[in-house]
């Protein structure tokens, strides 16, 4: 019914692997970008077809490996509440809030709002 799960990694040249949001190396040096961060979510079945999901995520390459351009943090809360009508059928909403810091541009923050019908076939 209820449980957690996360991830964490640190390292250099994550891109490739969505780490680092996803740069792997400087546009001004083209030298390897080095990067911690990770994610948490907690879940819970209400029942065995509606369950909730929240958690949290950061990606935070090392500002001093990066070009002016890049992106040097970026965080995300969410909630996502699910319900599976049928095996076939699902119906969704969630809710995030982003916060995105650049190196040499004004941080970016936002909400945002999702309805999702998935029909699997």
């Amino acid at each position: 019914r209820f449980g957690v799960h996360g991830e964490f990694l640190v390292g250099q040249s994550l891109g490739v692997y969505n780490g680092g949001f996803g740069q792997s190396f400087s546009a001004r040096t083209l030298r390897s970008v080095r990067a911690i961060g990770g994610f948490g979510e907690a879940y819970y079945y209400f029942t065995n077809a509606l369950h909730l999901h929240a958690g949290y995520g950061i990606d935070a390459p090392l500002a001093r490996d990066l070009a002016p351009s890049q992106v040097v943090r970026n965080q995300t809360y969410y909630a996502h509440l699910v319900w599976d009508v049928s095996k076939a059928f699902q119906v969704s909403i969630e809710a995030d809030y982003r916060r995105t810091a650049y190196t040499a541009f004004r941080d970016a923050d936002g909400v945002v709002f999702l309805a999702q019908l998935l029909w699997r076939f």
